[in-house]
């Protein structure tokens, strides 16, 4: 059960683990072969069993207490999604594959956050950040990768990703968003809408995550000019880059 679910690249606990458990599962299989060393020799058997579960058992917990404390390390404390920086770190692992990998890439930002701040208070713009940061996190697939890029900005890459699905994650957290009411903790209500930017791997050049990820941040730019409370989608033509409203 251990070998089946073990990831790509395994832990060394859950290597060890399962070989002692093996280990251990041979010995009680042939403990009856060996009944005559006398009780002495189960019991010794018995315990060389326990001794190895045990060890097992705490290397993986030490595993796992290691991999939470990396993994908090990894995540927004406020939002809970990924960091600017482990958000690259795992992108980027995505263009070091063999085969191209098809994706798009998406950018978030709150319009006129700075106004919630001063009509509310800091305390009412964190509430409205993990409001937003829930609102991306029920949309996206867990083979997607979503981070708060900084401030009131998300990114957002979505694997697996051609530009018509990318039109339409891009536009739900819109409509989402003009639509909901965030009710603050002082019970006062606050609303706010949000302009995306995206843009999908492709062009002749085959471009990767830092160059996808400069074309939503532009479509972004473009999409805040436009009027905000909007998708702008960047896209290759046989001309340089031209937006597209979604």
């Amino acid at each position: 059960m251990i070998v089946r679910v073990l990831p790509r690249q395994p832990a060394r606990a859950s290597l060890v683990t399962a070989g002692l458990i093996g280990a251990m599962s041979t010995l009680a299989a042939i403990q009856p072969l060996l009944a005559g060393g006398g009780h002495a020799g189960m019991l010794m058997i018995d315990a060389l069993c326990i001794v190895a579960t045990t060890i097992g058992y705490l290397s993986m917990v030490d595993a796992r207490r290691r991999y939470a404390a990396s993994e908090r390390a990894r995540r927004d404390g406020l939002t809970g999604l990924y960091t600017k920086s482990a958000f690259f770190e795992m992108a980027d692992q995505i263009d070091r594959h063999t085969e191209p990998v098809a994706y798009a890439m998406v950018m978030i930002d709150l319009d006129h956050f700075k106004s919630i701040n001063d009509s509310f208070g800091h305390a009412a713009g964190d509430t409205v950040l993990e409001q937003t940061a829930q609102l991306i996190a029920r949309s996206v697939r867990l083979t997607d990768i979503a981070a708060r890029y900084g401030g009131e900005e998300f990114c957002i890459l979505l694997r697996d990703c051609g530009a018509e699905e990318a039109a339409r994650f891009a536009e739900r957290p819109v409509a989402e968003a003009s639509q909901l009411t965030v009710r603050l903790r002082d019970n006062r209500m606050a609303s706010f809408t949000m302009s995306v930017g995206y843009a999908c791997r492709g062009g002749s050049t085959g471009d990767g995550v830092r160059a996808t990820f400069e074309r939503a941040d532009q479509a972004l730019y473009l999409a805040k000019r436009a009027g905000r409370n909007r998708a702008l989608q960047a896209i290759f033509t046989d001309s340089p880059l031209v937006e597209q409203v979604c």
